[in-house]
């Protein structure tokens, strides 16, 4: 085999390579936290002043497990009793639950309706007309 040939084969060989990384990368599917950060990022500053006002009305949720729930335990606030929970999958948007809390602290949830793996959680309260807000990552083993 002379230069040529050789040289030719590294070059096809290179470009079949890029060739299928390219379409590997192109077929991953990637999911945004958020698909209107644009306008999130715009009252970001309020966002700071609900988990604030969490803060300082109260301690953050408590999540534990057994074998068939995942146990989370709200804070009792004084003058609120509606919570909305949100649980999200940082890798897998179609994932996300929400789960709307009225009347009580404690609150069970099917792991059977969970996946394992990371959670991001948001809870959010009203109290006063003013929203509280409590954020944080839980995993579901």
């Amino acid at each position: 085999m002379n230069w040529g040939k050789s040289i030719t084969v590294v070059m096809i060989t290179f470009i079949t390579f890029i060739v299928v990384l390219v379409t590997i990368i192109m077929s991953n599917r990637i999911d945004l936290v958020s698909e209107d950060y644009y306008q999130k990022e715009i009252v970001f500053e309020d966002e700071i002043q609900a988990k604030n006002s969490w803060n300082k009305v109260s301690e953050d949720a408590t999540f534990q497990s057994n074998a068939e729930h995942l146990i989370v335990n709200l804070p009792k606030i004084e003058g609120v009793d509606a919570y909305e929970l949100i649980l999200s999958r940082p890798n897998d948007n179609k994932k996300d639950i929400r789960f709307s809390i009225k009347n009580t602290q404690t609150y069970l949830i099917e792991k059977s309706k969970l996946e394992k793996g990371v959670y991001d959680y948001r809870i959010v309260c009203q109290k006063d007309g003013k929203e509280l807000v409590n954020v944080g990552k839980h995993y579901v083993k």
